[in-house]
């Protein structure tokens, strides 16, 4: 009997402030660049400081650049939204489960990994580098936190 077939592990790989950061695909129900995106104006400072306002709803936009200890740049062209799917909900049509969207420099690609070059609880091996990996409900969680401490309002 054969053993069985070990899949990979699949990645979209984002840039931020000029570095390179894994998030999981699964998590991923769509995405679009920034400049074709109708943003709202949420709260005046911090990381959820938008909305996108998406098939009739309003999204929150997490800007985790500050959240991460890396320096915010201007959005480019090439700047995409991540859309976000809840994991906590049913599936639906994407992208009507996006519970957030992520706002990244920019997209490089989707990776495959074997499981052997990922590191819990977060590091995959891209070529001769480990690379972090982004966990979009524990960067929403501190958001939300930051959001609601006084000292941001």
């Amino acid at each position: 009997m054969s053993a069985p077939a070990i899949h990979p592990l699949r990645f979209i790989i984002v840039r931020l402030a000029g570095r390179d950061f894994a998030v999981p695909a699964a998590r991923i129900c769509g995405m679009l660049l920034r400049n074709t995106a109708t943003l709202r104006p949420g709260q005046p400072a911090g990381p959820l400081r938008y909305s996108l306002e998406l098939q009739s709803r309003s999204v929150p936009v997490l800007v985790p650049h500050a959240l991460l200890g890396l320096e915010e740049r201007s959005p480019s062209s090439r700047a995409c939204l991540l859309l976000i799917r809840d994991a906590s909900r049913q599936p639906a049509p994407p992208p009507a489960d996006a519970a957030f969207a992520l706002a990244v420099d920019s997209v490089s690609r989707l990776e495959e990994i074997p499981p052997s070059l990922y590191r819990a609880p977060g590091r995959v091996r891209l070529g001769e580098a480990w690379r972090d990996v982004l966990d979009p409900d524990q960067l929403y969680r501190a958001a939300l936190a930051e959001a609601a401490s006084p000292a941001t309002k």
